[in-house]
């Protein structure tokens, strides 16, 4: 098990999107309220919604997505079955949306950066001494306690400060690091001259993931990325 970052393109990731959206006729109101990642389940696990329901809705573009989805699945009810359809969601290839959803392949990654996760801490070790920052433990009588980041209060004052310490506190295991935040960190990077920093004192062991960690930084920060933690 290890930690893989990745670098998502959100940029493609819409374009890829838009495209299926447009080939298959998916409505402008149900792109706009319903990413990918639960579309299939909002489409065909959810029950159809009551008239009450829709007038109930103060959201106009939810409203619209409502009705198409009840109208959708009255298709499905009345071509396929809808009770197969939730037995087996794969017939619904045959459906607009289930083909859409059939041909994304995720997320439009352009680059990643994978390692365990007891080497994502060591890692971590490593580049936070070149940044300025340590990683500790308070000691409660025999226990190790809580693993603690300490770092120079000038870092909450900059931009890339404060992205440079939410590297360091994130987790090793989800979430994301937005495109500012690549943008700032990798600042931080250059400002600090971090990488020589890191080819004369890092612990020889780790300075080639270090220094294969700085360049991925680097790269993501030329581009329309975010990363997601995985």
């Amino acid at each position: 098990m290890g930690l893989d970052i990745s670098a998502v393109d959100y940029i493609k990731t819409d374009i890829q999107k838009a495209t299926l959206f447009e080939k298959y006729n998916i409505p402008k109101e149900v792109q706009k309220i319903q990413n990918n990642d639960d579309l299939w389940d909002w489409l065909f696990s959810a029950s159809t919604s009551s008239t009450a329901e829709l007038k109930d809705s103060d959201d106009e573009l939810e409203r619209l997505a409502l009705k198409w989805r009840n109208e959708l699945q009255k298709k499905l009810k009345s071509k396929a079955g809808y009770d197969s359809v939730l037995k087996e969601k794969r017939t619904a290839s045959q459906v607009s949306a289930g083909k859409a959803l059939d041909e994304f392949h995720g997320d439009y990654e352009v680059d990643d950066f994978s390692i365990g996760y007891g080497g994502f801490y060591f890692m971590r070790v490593e580049l936070a001494k070149c940044c300025g920052g340590k990683y500790y433990r308070r000691e409660n009588g025999s226990y190790m306690g809580e693993l603690r980041f300490q770092y120079p209060s000038e870092w909450e004052k900059t931009r890339e400060g404060r992205a440079t310490k939410d590297f360091f506190f994130h987790s090793d295991c989800d979430g994301e690091f937005s495109e500012a935040q690549i943008h700032a960190f990798a600042k931080f990077l250059r400002d600090n001259h971090v990488r020589p920093k890191v080819v004369k004192h890092c612990t020889s062991a780790w300075k080639p993931k270090v220094l294969e960690f700085i360049d991925f930084v680097d790269r993501s920060s030329k581009g329309t990325i975010y990363w997601k933690f995985v």
